[in-house]
């Protein structure tokens, strides 16, 4: 009879506890979407990322339906320094990538933010998209704004 406002007062005294404490609730992670001609390349930035610690970027691509990654093409990412996000310069490798598959290519960015504020982490990626007929090589070019509050 009692249970549900029971239930409902304690869960509302722990989450005041946790704010008391300044653990607060933890800010969803920031994503944006590129849509390109047989895909879509989904960016995702640290949850939470604070000054002076690692934080990891996500960036992954997945073709549309009736649509595969070709994964004989030269796949190639190249990241633009970001000196705020102690990001130098460089081409990630394809061995780099956490997930290489005709469905989806997923890799990391370490970050390292050196300050608040809003950063930039900048790149392109070259790869292809197939069907059954055709295949179909795809240049796109990324931004992703990284806020450290």
């Amino acid at each position: 009879m009692f249970a549900r406002p029971l239930t409902s007062l304690i869960a509302a005294i722990a989450l005041a506890v946790l704010v008391v404490a300044g653990a607060g609730p933890v800010a969803p992670a920031q994503a944006e979407t590129i849509e390109g001609p047989g895909y879509a390349i989904e960016l995702t930035a640290p949850t939470a990322p604070r000054a002076g610690q690692a934080a990891r970027a996500r960036v992954t691509i997945r073709p549309r339906a009736g649509w595969k990654l070709n994964q004989e093409y030269p796949f190639k990412v190249e990241l633009n320094a970001a000196p705020a996000l102690g990001v130098t310069a460089g081409v990630l490798p394809r061995g780099a990538a956490r997930v290489f598959t005709e469905g989806e290519i997923s890799f990391d960015v370490v970050v390292t933010p050196r300050s608040k504020g809003t950063h930039r982490l900048e790149g392109r990626i070259k790869f292809a998209t197939c069907t059954d007929t055709t295949c179909d090589p795809q240049k796109a070019s990324f931004v992703l704004p990284i806020v450290v509050p």
